[in-house]
């Protein structure tokens, strides 16, 4: 084997190695951000602008916690049903479940940052009285 075929090994191997760590470092920067971060980035940026102020940053974050894992919550139940896994019963009674605990930990959030229930108007909205 002379040095020049070396030579040309060497720089092929050097040049598949620089290509696939270059679709690596690609790939990892096109990531795919969920809802909930683009949200947050948002809302850092408007608070460090000071357009909003902590207490409703605070307020708003915990917000978006709750309602991201009411999300991934109300979605395996979803592919639990599709995977049959649960019937449509079941599937029911968790969701119902799921969602009255949603409520509560919403009010909870609500209630910690001295925030009034604005969907107290279309809760009493929704209760139907016997005729």
């Amino acid at each position: 084997m002379e040095s020049t075929d070396l030579m040309y090994t060497i720089l092929s191997l050097a040049t598949i190695i620089f290509i696939l760590i270059s679709v690596i470092v690609y790939r990892s920067k096109k990531t795919v951000e969920s809802d909930y971060n683009k949200k947050m980035k948002k809302l850092r940026q408007l608070l460090l602008k000071g357009k909003l102020d902590r207490k409703s940053f605070l307020h708003i974050r915990d917000n978006l916690k709750v309602e991201d894992l009411f999300g991934d919550e109300t979605q395996r139940l979803d592919n639990m049903l599709e995977q049959k896994s649960i019937d449509s019963e079941t599937h029911n009674r968790m969701k119902k479940i799921l969602n009255m605990t949603f409520n509560e930990k919403m009010e909870k959030v609500n209630l910690k940052y001295n925030y009034i229930d604005l969907n107290l108007e279309t809760k009493n909205n929704n209760i139907r009285f016997p005729s």
